[in-house]
């Protein structure tokens, strides 16, 4: 393997176990703050059509920027978006569809950074490994 692969590695295995965190968090939160059901699974499932929109104008945006400032571009721009999530939180949960807009556009850079992130993985790894 090549070396580069391991940290790459490890750092999406930390990515993944943050996300299902994020997923949980959300959705006890809005449940929480509504005490329904729908409103609660409202935000799983926008954000997985918004992951599916992203994959479908995937090509496009690797198409029109370069791949190195996509890794770049993007986790700056979901870490802006955390910590507005973070700062405004009292504030987006008196108003979930905000918090639900907000989270779509989240769920469109999380969708193009796990597939840009898909896409150099054949290049750190050898051929026949």
């Amino acid at each position: 393997m090549n070396i580069i692969f391991y940290p790459y590695w490890a750092a999406k295995t930390l990515l993944s176990f943050i996300h299902v965190l994020y997923i949980m968090v959300i959705t006890l939160l809005v449940y929480g703050q509504t005490g329904s059901v729908l409103y609660a699974v409202l935000f799983p499932f926008i954000q997985m059509t918004a992951r599916i929109v992203a994959a479908l104008t995937s090509p496009w945006l690797v198409g029109r920027f370069a791949v190195a400032k996509l890794l770049i571009g993007i986790p700056v721009a979901k870490t802006l978006m955390f910590t507005g999530i973070a700062t405004s939180l009292p504030y987006l949960t008196l108003h979930i569809p905000v918090l639900l807009a907000v989270i779509t556009v989240l769920s469109y850079l999380e969708g193009w950074e796990s597939l840009v992130l898909d896409n150099i993985t054949p290049r750190l790894a050898v051929q026949d490994e």
